[in-house]
């Protein structure tokens, strides 16, 4: 029941372009991913999903400790962005200086 004019497709390639050009039928007979891959993608698709305005999104995992691994994986990569986004901008070091 593919519908190739879906939005599907295009975010599915827009957050794994691994995927590209495979159709969903054959995205399903492949072999399972690790999930700790699974769980490194979600920082990836949490921002594309925030710069198509499509959040709130909910995820779903009958794992407790992937959860939690998933959640401190995207506290982290929020963590580590920021910093990096305050040694590089000089915008921010600037009102940083006249604070």
């Amino acid at each position: 029941m593919e519908k190739p004019e879906s939005p599907f497709y295009a975010l599915q390639r827009s957050v794994d372009p691994s995927v590209q050009g495979d159709s969903t039928a054959k995205i399903q007979r492949c072999s399972y991913s690790n999930p700790v891959d699974n769980i490194d993608r979600l920082f990836t698709l949490a921002y594309e999903l925030h710069e198509q305005n499509s959040l709130p999104a909910l995820v779903f995992n009958y794992d407790r400790s992937q959860c939690e691994t998933a959640a401190r994986s995207i506290v982290s990569e929020l963590i580590d962005t920021e910093a990096a986004f305050k040694e590089s901008d000089r915008i921010w070091k600037k009102k940083l200086r006249e604070f």
